[in-house]
């Protein structure tokens, strides 16, 4: 006897579906471009776990940090958190570069 609902419908393929390029960094979403059309910026976003290993804490710093206000989190989906590593590398660029070396 035949099946009166016959299954969930085939998947479709990501044809013509933006996608997120993995870098060994993190992901990037496109270029910021001035209105000469050359890139100024790749923005390189990254998991709370990604992040933390990029400045060599644990993610409950990371978690602290960002409850705090010292790292900016973007909802990238409604579920999905990411921090932009080129805030947070300028973020940890002495802004006296004398005052670094010690």
């Amino acid at each position: 006897m035949a099946r009166a609902h016959p299954g969930p419908p085939p998947r479709m393929s990501n044809v013509g579906q933006r996608s997120r390029r993995c870098t060994p960094t993190g992901y990037t979403t496109g270029h910021d471009t001035t209105a000469g059309g050359q890139v100024t910026n790749t923005r390189r976003w990254a998991t709370k776990e990604e992040v933390a290993e990029h400045i060599r804490v644990s993610v409950k710093t990371v978690q602290r940090m960002t409850a705090r206000g010292e790292l900016t989190a973007h909802n990238v989906g409604p579920r999905l958190i990411r921090y932009d590593l080129n805030e947070i590398d300028a973020m940890l660029t002495p802004t006296n570069p004398e005052s670094a070396v010690r």
